[in-house]
């Protein structure tokens, strides 16, 4: 809900994460860190972030920060979902239905089979899902990421628009 509220605001959060660590043991500090939050992948920032780190590794380091990046983008298209394309008409982590938010749902059958296109081209990327050698291909490079985080943004952007008014 703080996340939310900054947001909102238009002000960037600040967290210190506090945790118990392997043992149970509580009181663990993590400095500037925070639990992954549902606002966090509303934007692509999180993979662009991903990208920056990529490209300056190598070998299976790098296969690693790509597929970190295609599932962050992969969450994202997950998060446009409620919050743009339906408006949040039904909100995540609430009971409330804004019934009179259906008015700015522009349903769009095109938006729709890309949001479903790409999130399947993101989920070949990600660990968690065997695929066949020759399904797999080349490994992945940073190029791929960043062509997906352009299909995610432009997702994004549709999916933000309202239905016309008459």
């Amino acid at each position: 809900m703080l996340a939310g509220a900054a947001d909102d605001e238009n002000v960037e959060m600040l967290t210190h994460w506090i945790e118990r660590d392997g043992d149970g043991r509580p009181g663990q500090i993590s400095l500037d860190d925070c639990p992954a939050t549902t606002p966090q992948y509303r934007t692509t920032q999180k993979a662009k972030r991903t990208l920056a780190e990529a490209k300056s590794a190598s070998g299976s380091a790098r296969v690693r920060l790509i597929q970190r990046g295609m599932g962050e983008l992969r969450r994202t298209v997950e998060e446009i979902i409620p919050h743009f394309l339906l408006k949040q008409v039904v909100n995540r982590w609430t009971d409330r239905i804004i019934v009179t938010g259906l008015k700015k749902v522009n349903w769009d059958n095109d938006l729709i089979a890309d949001i479903i296109t790409v999130y399947e081209e993101l989920s070949a990327y990600i660990e968690g899902h065997t695929h066949t050698e020759e399904r797999a291909g080349a490994p992945p490079e940073p190029r791929n990421l960043e062509g997906m985080i352009g299909c995610v943004d432009d997702l994004i952007k549709r999916a933000r628009r309202d239905r016309p008014q008459p």
